[in-house]
């Protein structure tokens, strides 16, 4: 799970750094994207996610990118509900740090009152208006002197649980939450960030134990090298095959590997990891008529390692 998180979390932060047209694209018409968010607010507990280092890069990737829409698409800007039963206009954070201290109090108790007991009516007419309240409660709760974020994350489980609610026909769903006027990813981030700068989560790393010797494994979990494979087995012999039809440059000093393209780079890190483990890698470039004769490129790499494994025999390719 905590592999699923992590693929995820650099999918949403590779947004943040792409170009405004690609980012709009990919928001629109990327099911992956789509799919990756269902799994985030279906799927995954937020205050769970806050006890992982993950936290700070979902919602802070989400913020982000929110507000750059915010700003290039400022005519698409748009809310569910300005005003809720029970607690009138509600306001942003930017509006809450302007009030006075007993007035902010008095809005903090109507808030806590509404959360406790929306209907599910109300619920689906307005969710990202109550998501942005439940964001801004779990917030407020944030025990700086205990570093106890346990309602914090209740509360954040609560906003979530409201976002669910919200779902588009098509892919929209993401790009609506991101144009939304609602600050539940912007609070949700800054709650995250409390929480990692207390506990550190994503700053964590390793023990460093990568190596043991002879007979003896890695451990991470004890940080210790220990007998994992109580039985002698053979090696399997294993080929690496990288089918392409674009030509590989070298890598052979730092300006070749500055100037190589990145199908070149992904080979040198494939060369790299087989070197480590033993196993052979090829890079190869298919012939049309050879490898893939009225057929599209890809069904070349069937034909390379068929050929390959026929060629080299078991002892040195049991496995392509």
């Amino acid at each position: 799970r905590d592999c699923i998180l992590g693929m995820m979390a650099i999918r949403f932060f590779y947004l943040v750094i792409q170009g405004a047209s690609y980012r709009d694209e990919a928001l629109m018409n990327e099911t992956a994207l789509a799919i990756d968010w269902y799994y985030m607010v279906a799927k995954f507990k937020w205050s769970l996610l806050l006890k992982t280092g993950w936290a700070p890069i979902f919602f802070q990737s989400w913020a982000l990118v929110g507000t750059d829409m915010h700003l290039r698409h400022p005519d698409k800007i748009w809310t569910d509900c300005t005003e809720l039963p029970g607690v009138g206009r509600v306001y942003s954070s930017r509006e809450m740090q302007e009030m006075e201290p007993a007035e902010t109090m008095a809005y903090w108790e109507k808030l806590v009152k509404v959360l406790d007991s929306v209907s599910e009516e109300d619920a689906h007419r307005c969710p990202l208006a109550y998501a942005h309240v439940a964001s801004l409660l779990a917030f407020s709760q944030v025990d700086e002197d205990t570093a106890d974020f346990s309602f914090s994350g209740s509360l954040l489980d609560a906003a979530q649980q409201m976002l669910r609610r919200y779902q588009e026909k098509n892919n929209y769903t993401l790009a609506n939450l991101m144009l939304s006027k609602w600050e539940f990813f912007k609070i949700s981030a800054e709650l995250a960030t409390r929480v990692d700068d207390k506990d550190g989560r994503s700053t964590l790393g390793s023990c460093g134990l990568l190596w043991c010797k002879e007979e003896l494994t890695p451990n991470p979990r004890t940080c210790e090298c220990e007998i994992v494979f109580t039985q002698d087995f053979r090696n399997s012999t294993f080929c690496l095959f990288v089918v392409d039809n674009r030509r590989r440059s070298s890598l052979r000093n730092i300006t070749s590997i500055l100037n190589a393209r990145y199908w070149t780079l992904s080979y040198g890190i494939n060369w790299a990891y087989a070197q480590d483990h033993g196993y052979e890698i090829d890079y190869v470039q298919p012939d049309p008529v050879l490898h893939y004769p009225d057929r599209k490129i890809g069904w070349a790499k069937v034909k390379v390692i068929h050929d390959a494994l026929r060629e080299r025999g078991p002892e040195r390719c049991n496995f392509g």
